[in-house]
Formats: structure tokens, sequence, C-alpha cells
């Protein structure tokens, strides 16, 4: 089926903040690497140019991404990509 990127809505943003990139599964507002899904979906809400997505591969729930433009720094951005740590380097980082 290959990855997709879906809207996060009432059906699925309960998966969507219980991602983590935490190999004990531990859940943070700031991680290691990147900020908790739950923040970011909150940032979105009040900054605005910010997209929220899903990413699915098939019909599971793999990660996260947010995009869009930053007032900020005056140019558009991939500012969040998150892959949950049961799934990475499973290549969802990279062309398939």
């Amino acid at each position: 089926m290959g990855v997709l990127l879906k809207d996060i809505d009432k059906t699925n943003w309960t998966k969507c903040i219980f991602l983590t990139t935490d190999p004990d599964n531990n859940h943070y507002l700031l991680e290691k690497f990147v900020a908790s899904n739950a923040v970011s979906i909150a940032q979105s809400k009040i900054e605005r140019g910010w997209i929220t997505k899903a990413i699915y591969d098939g019909d599971t729930i793999v990660g996260f991404a947010m995009y869009g433009y930053s007032e900020e720094n005056d140019f558009f951005e991939i500012c969040r990509l998150m892959i949950d740590h049961k799934f990475q380097r499973q290549g969802f980082g990279k062309r398939r």
C-alpha cells in the first residue's frame, strides 16, 4: 500500500499523541530529538500556518509530520518528522 499522510482528526488524534521515539515507550513533552506530537498539535492550533499529518503505512499509524510557513524564519519548512520507535529502521524515511 505504501506510506500515506492523513489529516489528524477525532478518529486518530489519540493514537497520534501516544506515538513516541522513546525505545522504552515513555512519553515526554520534549523527546530526545523532537517535540512530542501533542505539543506539536497544540502549537499548530495557536500559531498560524502549520499543517499536521499522521503518517500511515496502510491502516497503521507509524508517525507524525508538521510542516508549513514559519513567520519567525520567513520560509517554508518541515519542522517535525517522527516515526514511532516500533517502526524505526523499516525504511519509512526512504523512497520506496
